[in-house]
């Protein structure tokens, strides 16, 4: 095809029509123009393909993890109000009379002492994190949403993780011990292992074991209100954006 042009340039030089020449030039750097811009809009339009096809790509991964995170919120969330159950139940039974060790045993493993972290799907998010795909996604409010989403999902993470170390620190270790043995009947299997082990602290409002007890319940159950609102508040926001995300990929069916 070049040697073509090539012979009818030069036979127009030859043939002294340089007017025609011109023209036929001009016409020639018009064609290779156009050339390259369909060439270029050719590979345009393949890597749009190719970023679209990853984007679905993240969209289904994104929108699988947050399926699964949505039903580990809601496990959590009504675990942790069977825990405040039991401790409701706990310290209202714990002013009624405690009359044999018997009781006093029944009672004592109700309290509750959870120590709960918040552990989601974030490896999706984490990878388009550090690829630097984070804008690969089309819909801007959509992207606004998922990042929003994980940033949450971390300052949540950090809140679980600095309330369970203060519980653990300031209230848990102090309360520890007190009637610890009723925990482990296993390891001890003898009633002479629990001599001396006075049981009947729990009758006595004003004594301090009793009052140890109590409070440290009563933190447990103010933790978990704190941590089932975090939960909440997660599990609301990630249906959202997983219907969202349900809805994008619906248009993009469409499209096929």
């Amino acid at each position: 095809m070049i040697k073509f042009f090539t012979k009818i340039r030069q036979n127009m030089i030859t043939d002294n029509k340089f007017g025609k020449y011109l023209i036929y030039a001009v016409g020639e750097i018009i064609l290779v123009v156009i050339g390259i811009l369909i060439a270029l809009q050719i590979n345009n339009w393949n890597e749009n393909r190719k970023a679209e096809k990853i984007e679905l790509t993240y969209l289904i991964r994104l929108k699988n993890d947050l399926e699964k995170d949505t039903l580990y919120l809601e496990n959590k969330m009504q675990y942790l109000k069977g825990e405040k159950a039991k401790i409701y139940q706990f310290v209202h039974q714990l002013y009624n009379v405690q009359k044999t060790e018997k009781e006093f045993k029944q009672l004592y493993i109700l309290q509750s002492y959870v120590t709960e972290s918040l552990v989601l799907q974030t490896s999706t998010y984490e990878e388009l994190k550090n690829t630097g795909l984070t804008n690969i996604f089309q819909n801007e409010s959509l992207k606004i949403e998922i990042l929003d989403l994980y940033r949450e999902y971390q300052i949540a993470a950090d809140h679980f993780i600095e309330i369970n170390n203060f519980t653990a620190r300031e209230i848990f270790s102090k309360s520890a011990s007190v009637g610890i043995k009723y925990y482990v009947p296993d390891l001890y299997d003898e009633k002479r292992l629990f001599e001396g082990t006075n049981w009947e602290f729990i009758n006595d409002p004003n004594s301090e074991s009793f009052k140890l007890i109590e409070d440290t319940q009563i933190n447990y159950y103010i933790k978990y209100g704190y941590l089932i609102g975090h939960f909440e508040d997660l599990l609301i926001k990630s249906k959202s954006l997983f219907f969202k995300i349900n809805k994008e990929l619906s248009k993009e069916e469409d499209k096929v």
